[in-house]
């Protein structure tokens, strides 16, 4: 896959069409809910060459946070579109 200029969530469907291949399809159906729920709505947009360690270790703050301030099991949907920066 090449990288540049090329959008985290063009990679990331591209990751999920050649994981399907390789693993059974109820964990291809979790990978690609994680994905298309979590993953993208919040990362989707950036250029994969902003996708650097500190900005998913940042993600997944902003996950917790929220999951923690809501008192969830689960992360949630209403991040769609919003940075985890700054928040």
């Amino acid at each position: 896959m090449e990288k540049t200029g090329m959008r985290y969530k063009d990679w990331l469907r591209e990751w999920l069409e050649k994981k399907r291949a390789l693993v059974k399809e109820a964990t291809w159906a979790n990978y690609s809910v994680a994905v298309m729920n979590h993953i993208m709505p919040v990362l989707g947009e950036y250029d994969i060459a902003e996708i650097t360690e500190e900005r998913m270790q940042e993600t997944v703050l902003y996950w917790l946070r929220r999951s923690v301030a809501e008192d969830s099991q689960g992360f949630g949907n209403d991040y769609k579109g919003q940075s985890a920066y700054g928040l």
